[in-house]
């Protein structure tokens, strides 16, 4: 591939993001980090809020994992103070910004000015105006060589080179195109006096453009060129990471706030360049397992599911899984428990949103090496000592490192083509990726998994952060607080590399070490000017000399701080391990506790169900006796009743039988005896018979009662008064 197929190609191959451990890219983004809050009145609400900053003052994205660990360092070295969630400069930081950005401005106006004289030496005839307009020119004209020729405009600073000239020849036969349109004059004038800035800088000049590099030096270490973006995406096809359970739950915003922020991001970022994201079965089941637990757990909590007690709930819960979820979306919105657990149940389309895809691909393989599945299983739960896991649990891990293993095959594996990867946030998988069981298995050059924090890097220095890299450096260019470095004499500096190849223990990396130490840097400015040479290669031989032992001393220092650190680690977890035993100890004795409780109210409730039943079954016999004896009593009455009734009976059919007697009797007298003794007349006789037969039916009546007296009464008194109709017809014809 030529240049001219990727112009700015120079770029990409000035980028080092990683260079010194990555110590460049934390200084530029510390540096950054200071401007920005600076111009922000000297406060940031929160790391947000700062990577936000970026963005708006510069069109450069940061990413909050990256800011964090800066924000740290600033802290600890007193250059930032926390306040709540977010930060702020320290009194002597905003002081010492304030005071090298009135420094730079001293610097540029001294600069500029020499060039003014320098003009007006040349052309004596230009007007105040005019220089106004050169002025500006000038200042865009400094820019535009920078953002075109990167790395290589440091030859500002060094004109009397070869390599110079030839890069000034460049400049004039391009480098004025860009700029805004003026008449044939100006532009004349323009060529003739802009490039005596960069022919023979001053100090103050030198100063100035030395400036102006080191802010486009930021752009060298912050990020690739956008144009040569498809260049990585082409390299990243056919790469797949996996994805581990904890960090499907940042995903599924089971997480604090800003882990979720932070894991879609890096999907975003990594889709970008083409990684596949992808899921096994076995973590699958995992995640169905830990929402199923998660909703037996709410279930049984469901008596605090009340607004007062959702925000305690929600600090017991944990810092990731679902119960957070679940507690989390109440505290905030009041969403109820069923609602999320509803959306959970369908979490595979959040997943297909996210383009991540359950690839079962070898994972029958595995599964069937059952026996180095366990065998992998118990190196896992040897990690993990003595912290305790459940076997699908370590068998999951195991299985899919065996996974990746395989999928990567044999040869020699590095970062570039592994191809494969296991993303997680456990601390403890990449210390179990080094351990191999003593069956001859070979150690992995590489290890299985990667943590979030370490692919972001990686991510990161394969990923533009700018869509515009011309107008991102002019931005950086233009922005107060941004570049204020003093810079290192060219002399000092040429001295210090010349002569590194003449010491024995001189490196790279001491000569770094002597050109940021102020103190050496100033010793052998003054040999320099000197012009001694004896004395330049004494200063410089010392401060080598110097640095090595410095260097030596801060790497003894560093190896005896990790062997304490080491030592105190050991002992902190021997406490662990010992609290941890403790804690089991504690929590078989309160089961224990807690069983012989249990039996014993168990035992209490059987006694007391036995003696209920007891009681249940006396009450039932005497209930069953009370009715028994109420029946008796009950037939005892109806028994007397039906006596009474009898006798009752008895007596008014004696009554009846008296008075009908009676009746009959006085019926049969009136009929018989009257009309016979008594009565001599006709009339008297018919009456007397009609009277007594009514006197005996009424007797016939009574004395055949209720059922059959009424028919008898009805056709005896029929009878009788056709007795009586007859007897007045017979008696009135005579």
């Amino acid at each position: 591939m030529t240049v001219a197929t990727v112009p700015n190609v120079r770029r990409l191959a000035q980028y080092r993001p990683f260079e010194l451990g990555g110590l460049d890219l934390r200084a530029v983004l510390r540096d950054l980090v200071l401007a920005a809050t600076a111009i922000n009145d000297g406060e940031m609400d929160s790391i947000f809020d700062c990577r936000s900053a970026f963005a708006d003052l510069w069109e450069l994205e940061v990413e909050v994992e990256e800011l964090r660990p800066v924000i740290e360092d600033l802290v600890e070295d007193q250059l930032m103070e926390r306040e709540g969630k977010g930060f702020g400069l320290a009194n002597a930081a905003r002081a010492d910004l304030e005071a090298r950005a009135c420094e730079w401005e001293k610097t540029e106006e001294r600069a500029f000015r020499e060039w003014e004289l320098a003009v007006r030496k040349e052309k004596p005839g230009v007007s105040d105006d005019d220089m106004d307009v050169l002025r500006e020119d000038l200042r865009q004209w400094l820019r535009l060589i920078i953002v075109r020729h990167g790395a290589e405009a440091a030859l500002m600073l060094y004109p009397e080179q070869e390599r110079a000239r030839r890069f000034f020849e460049d400049v004039d036969a391009r480098g004025f195109e860009s700029l805004p349109e003026r008449n044939r004059d100006m532009q004349r004038l323009r060529r003739d006096t802009l490039p005596l800035f960069i022919r023979c800088p001053t100090p103050d000049q030198r100063s100035f453009l030395a400036g102006l590099l080191n802010t486009s030096f930021y752009m060298s270490v912050l990020t690739i060129d956008p144009e040569a973006k498809h260049l990585v995406q082409e390299q990243m096809k056919g790469h797949r990471i996996y994805l581990d359970t904890n960090f499907l739950y940042a995903i599924l915003g089971a997480a604090p706030p800003e882990e979720v922020y932070s894991s879609r991001r890096l999907l975003q970022l990594s889709r970008e360049l083409g990684f596949e994201f992808a899921v096994t079965p076995w973590t699958m089941s995992e995640l169905h397992t830990s929402i199923a637990r998660s909703r037996r757990d709410i279930e049984q909590q469901s008596r605090f599911i009340r607004p007062e007690l959702a925000r305690t709930m929600l600090r017991v819960a944990g810092e990731k899984g679902f119960n957070r979820l679940v507690w989390q979306a109440y505290n905030d919105n009041k969403t109820q428990p069923k609602d999320v657990f509803d959306r959970l149940d369908h979490f595979q389309r959040e997943l297909e949103r996210y383009a991540i895809k359950e690839i079962d691909h070898g994972c029958k393989t595995v599964e069937r090496q059952e026996e180095r599945v366990k065998l992998y299983a118990s190196l896992v739960n040897a990690e993990r000592f003595p912290y305790l896991r459940e076997p699908v649990v370590l068998e999951h891990d195991a299985k899919c490192r065996l996974l990746i293993e395989r999928l990567r095959g044999d040869g020699k594996v590095n970062v570039s083509n592994a191809r494969f990867w296991f993303l997680t946030y456990d601390t403890k998988l990449p210390r179990f990726a080094q351990r191999v069981p003593d069956n001859g298995d070979p150690v992995p050059e590489l290890p299985f998994c990667i943590s979030p924090s370490a692919l972001v890097q990686i991510i990161r220095a394969l990923t533009p952060r700018t869509v515009d890299f011309d107008r991102t450096v002019v931005d950086l260019l233009t922005s107060p607080f941004v570049g204020y470095r003093q810079a290192v004499d060219p002399a000092v500096v040429q001295e210090v590399i010349g002569r590194m190849d003449h010491f024995e223990d001189a490196s790279a990396e001491l000569a770094i070490a002597i050109l940021t130490d102020t103190a050496k840097v100033s010793e052998i400015e003054q040999a320099v000017e000197s012009e001694d040479d004896d004395k330049v290669e004494e200063a410089v031989r010392s401060a080598y000399s110097t640095a090595g032992r410095e260097w030596q001393e801060a790497v003894a220092a560093s190896e005896r701080r990790v062997a304490q650190i080491e030592k105190e680690l050991a002992a902190a977890e021997g406490r662990v391990a010992e609290a941890e035993i403790a804690r089991t100890r504690d929590l078989e004795e309160a089961e224990r506790k807690q069983g012989r409780e249990v039996g014993d109210a168990k035992a209490n409730f059987e006694r007391q169900r036995a003696e209920w039943e007891d009681e249940k079954k006396a009450l039932t016999e005497r209930i069953e006796s009370a009715e028994q004896t109420r029946d008796a009593a009950d037939d005892r009455i109806k028994a007397i009743e039906d006596q009474m009734k009898a006798a009752d009976e008895r007596k008014r059919r004696s009554r009846r039988i008296s008075v009908g007697g009676l009746f009959v009797a006085a019926g049969v007298a009136a009929a018989l005896v009257l009309s016979l003794l008594a009565v001599t007349d006709e009339w008297a006789i018919a009456g007397s018979v009609i009277g007594g037969a009514g006197l005996t039916l009424v007797g016939v009546r009574v004395l055949a009662g209720k059922e059959h007296g009424k028919e008898i009464a009805l056709w005896g008194g029929t009878l009788l008064a056709i007795a009586a109709i007859v007897v007045s017809i017979v008696l009135g014809a005579e």
